[in-house]
């Protein structure tokens, strides 16, 4: 049996979580999540999610985590369905504000057909 199958198993939190595991718990991105850990590992800030390097990973200590948060972790992390964003390529915005008769826009366009020299 590997271990997360056994950690996750008996419930039990890890000793050192990875930052996805930290960014998930704090339903945050891991673009904010790095650069946080990367700014604790700089500077040891106490309003930045504690972390250490092991090697070349970055790594969260469960307990200085624990600390950071004020209470103690629940495992396993549960899972949250982010909302898609209504961006310009997004069906459901324009669904909406288009009559019945037109067709969906489903991409961006494309380039225009190469013009045919001969016919066949």
């Amino acid at each position: 049996m590997s271990v997360e199958s056994e950690i996750n198993r008996r419930g039990d939190v890890p000793d050192l979580l990875g930052v996805a595991e930290a960014a998930a718990l704090l339903r945050v991105g891991l673009t904010f999540a790095y650069a946080s850990t990367a700014r604790f590992i700089a500077t040891g800030s106490e309003k930045e999610i504690p972390a250490i390097k092991v090697g070349r990973l970055t790594r969260v200590p469960r307990v200085a985590f624990e600390r950071f948060l004020g209470a103690p972790i629940t495992w396993p992390i549960p899972a949250v369905e982010r909302p898609c964003s209504a961006g310009p390529l997004s069906v459901g915005a324009e669904s909406a504000a288009r009559p019945a008769s037109a067709p969906a826009v489903l991409s961006a366009p494309g380039p225009a057909p190469a013009a045919r020299l001969f016919e066949v």
